[in-house]
């Protein structure tokens, strides 16, 4: 053989992409296998990058990943490759352990006490600090970068967040919530901003606010980002947990990470971590006559592209849902079964009547809704989803309900259920889906 010293080898990238299983605003995240090892990892595609019109936010997407593979901590996901799939469509990889996404913790728990969200904020916060050793900033600390596993948590997607500058150079790129969940003030200014340390102390102060209230302090609406933006680059305050009736002490704390005068904020994450107040659980719960927690937000689970998308996003996914049953002569609903699995019987009950339409919900909400087609699963959208039948010809329509954290469920729907409204209950393991 010759002497290959000094060569490039272009090597195959060997992955399964068994499933798509999330989209974000940019991201797009596949449960994948990677050969000849068998090793569970997470595929993620970002499109956004392949406009000709940004070349420079790909390049400094490439130089983070390099960056951030070579942060090393028992608590960080290791990246583990990278490449493109096109030209500037890159795509990186990660390992894959077992655990929950935050995101999909609090929307089966709701709010979390003071006391439990501090203990995940401490354990994440210490991952962050080592990083900012390393001269590492994350950007985009946020729920669904966070895993929960019985050792804790562990933290993905360092480096990886465009900043507010970036975004502007994408084209078509849609400010929904899952974007702009962790970016501070000072990004939304005239000038561009780079990630920092500052950004970072932001960031976990804007998710202890969502561990405990179950909102975003800025991002109340999460289909409607204009007015978060708009509050944000004029640096108006938020609300403070302690006028939501929460203990001074963890108000004072979020405040504090949340000072849109960097001379006010905590200057680095261990400052931070420091002044986590030191108390039992019931000295840190809320007043329960003084205050009701909201409900806790309905993040939307963008559909498979990318993370998911608010505001314009969904309304336009709601759009060409109607635009593709209206075309394809589709309706639906009757019988419910696990997808790839037997049929099962579907409770039901007497369903509420609609002026006009079937509204499909799930429980819990924003799962995604896959038309079966031969062999294909093409993607309608995001529930809930409200369908107008008029005009379409008696027929059923064989879905799949999807949940990240839930065992898929297959539906019959038919023409006839117009003027339902129909919730399908995705089951967890051991559990049998319902319809009501």
């Amino acid at each position: 053989m010759e002497d290959l010293q000094g060569g490039t080898l272009a090597l195959e990238h060997r992955y399964d992409l068994d499933a798509r299983i999330r989209e974000y605003a940019l991201v797009t995240v596949y449960r994948s296998t990677q050969h000849p090892f068998d090793r569970p990892v997470w595929v993620k595609v970002c499109e956004a990058t392949g406009s000709h019109s940004a070349p420079a936010v790909y390049d400094r997407l490439k130089r983070s990943i390099v960056e951030a593979a070579a942060f090393a901590h028992d608590r960080a996901s290791k990246i583990v490759d990278f490449g493109d799939i096109d030209t500037h469509v890159a795509f990186w990889v990660t390992e894959r352990r077992d655990g929950t996404p935050l995101d999909d913790y609090l929307e089966r728990q709701g709010t979390l006490s003071p006391a439990e969200a501090l203990e995940i904020v401490a354990r994440v916060g210490e991952v962050i600090d080592a990083a900012h050793a390393e001269g590492l900033c994350h950007g985009g600390i946020a729920p669904r970068w966070i895993t929960i596993d019985d050792d804790g948590v562990c933290v993905d997607h360092f480096a990886i967040q465009p900043t507010m500058a970036e975004i502007r150079q994408l084209d078509g790129v849609i400010l929904s919530h899952d974007l702009l969940f962790s970016l501070p003030p000072e990004q939304f200014g005239s000038e561009a901003v780079s990630h920092s340390v500052a950004g970072d102390v932001w960031a976990m102060g804007a998710l202890l606010y969502w561990m405990v209230a179950g909102v975003h302090p800025y991002l109340e609406d999460p289909t409607d980002t204009s007015e978060a933006v708009l509050r944000l680059r004029g640096a108006a305050p938020a609300q403070t947990l302690e006028e939501l009736g929460f203990d001074p002490s963890i108000s004072d704390l979020v405040a504090t990470a949340l000072a849109a005068d960097l001379d006010e904020r905590f200057s680095s994450i261990r400052e931070f971590l420091d002044a986590v107040p030191v108390a039992s659980p019931s000295e840190l719960t809320l007043d329960d006559e003084q205050h009701v927690a909201p409900p806790p937000v309905e993040v939307p689970h963008a559909t498979p592209h990318g993370p998911r998308q608010g505001g314009v996003g969904t309304a336009l996914a709601a759009i060409v849902v109607v635009f593709i049953l209206t075309n394809l002569g589709w309706f639906f609903y009757t019988t419910s079964q696990e997808a790839g699995g037997p049929a099962r019987e579907v409770e039901s009950s007497t369903p509420a009547i609609l002026p006009v339409g079937v509204e499909l919900s799930t429980e819990p909400p924003d799962a995604t809704i896959l038309r079966i087609d031969g062999a294909q699963e093409i993607e309608f959208g995001d529930t809930p989803l409200t369908l107008d039948p008029k005009a379409l010809p008696e027929g059923t329509l064989p879905i799949i309900v999807r949940k990240r954290g839930y065992r898929d469920v297959r539906l019959d729907v038919s023409a006839t259920d117009d003027g339902h409204e129909l919730t399908v209950h995705l089951p967890t393991e051991g559990e049998q889906a319902a319809s009501e």
